[in-house]
This record gives structure tokens, sequence and C-alpha cells, in this order.
């Protein structure tokens, strides 16, 4: 996720997938930000910006 432009990591808790959506259950809230396909450069505490 994204918190003050840097990337955090959180723990979550997924209760159903398909191939376009998830359902969180636990650990984000309705409005935050999440990093959909982080790669190995994005590292916790690295400024990010929304695209």
């Amino acid at each position: 996720m994204v918190e003050n432009n840097q990337a955090k990591k959180r723990q979550i808790i997924i209760s159903q997938r398909s191939n376009l959506e998830a359902v969180i259950e636990q650990g984000l809230r309705e409005g935050e930000i999440v990093i959909l396909h982080p790669t190995e450069q994005i590292q916790e505490g690295k400024q990010v910006a929304p695209r």
C-alpha cells in the first residue's frame, strides 16, 4: 500500500478472488491506495507516486 507517498507492507486477508477482482476481508480500509503489481524495486519506505 501507499502511505505518505511511501511504499508500506501490510498483511491482508483475501476471502474471494477472481481474475479481475478480490474481496479483502481484513487489512485495508476503503480509500487506501494499493500497489497492484509491485516489482523488486519497490521496497518498504521507498518513495512512490500514483500513475
